[in-house]
């Protein structure tokens, strides 16, 4: 479901915040752990612990960029930590795999403190490689759009949204 008609999923509230415009043009899947991810799937954080698969139909002799945020950090009412950014990967060859790109900033898992966070995963083509790209300092407070601009990417040419939030840990029984 990369489709515009997707956006009932919450894709539409991150149009014109997070990302400028959106209009898809390559085909992108993205699972974790086996579990294929459609716009709006919520997932536990735990079974996200290690990166997604992604698969997409890139241009064969054409490079991309994959960038995985959260834009509701710390929580979607106060979210004064937008946006986190969990993972960066440029360079990657669109006949190949997300393996075959150049890791900008290793991935790590979905941390949603409070409520229930969008997590988008997102491609962009590149007009030529982009070689050394500096990983953020800080997680927090990335700018996607900023980001997209200085490396001249445009807009995301794919989008997946998935939810996740917090898990509730056991409760312990105190005799």
């Amino acid at each position: 479901m990369s489709t515009i008609n997707s956006i009932s999923t919450g894709l539409e509230r991150v149009i014109g915040d997070v990302v400028g415009s959106y209009s898809p043009s390559i085909r992108m899947h993205v699972s974790f752990n086996g579990i294929r991810i459609i716009n709006g799937t919520t997932l536990k954080p735990s079974l996200a612990a290690e990166a997604p698969t992604i698969v997409f139909q890139g241009e064969p002799d054409n490079l991309y960029t994959l960038l995985i945020i959260d834009p509701d950090m710390p929580s979607p009412s106060d979210p004064t930590m937008k946006e986190y950014i969990h993972w960066i990967v440029t360079d990657i060859p669109g006949s190949g795999t997300v393996e075959q790109g150049k890791e900008i900033l290793p991935y790590i898992m979905p941390m949603p403190h409070r409520g229930i966070h969008r997590y988008l995963v997102m491609m962009y083509e590149q007009l030529s490689p982009l070689g050394s790209v500096e990983a953020p300092e800080d997680r927090a407070h990335f700018d996607s759009k900023n980001f997209s601009e200085s490396n001249e990417l445009g807009d995301p040419k794919a989008i997946v949204l998935f939810c996740a939030k917090r898990e509730s840990m056991p409760r312990r029984h105190h005799r």
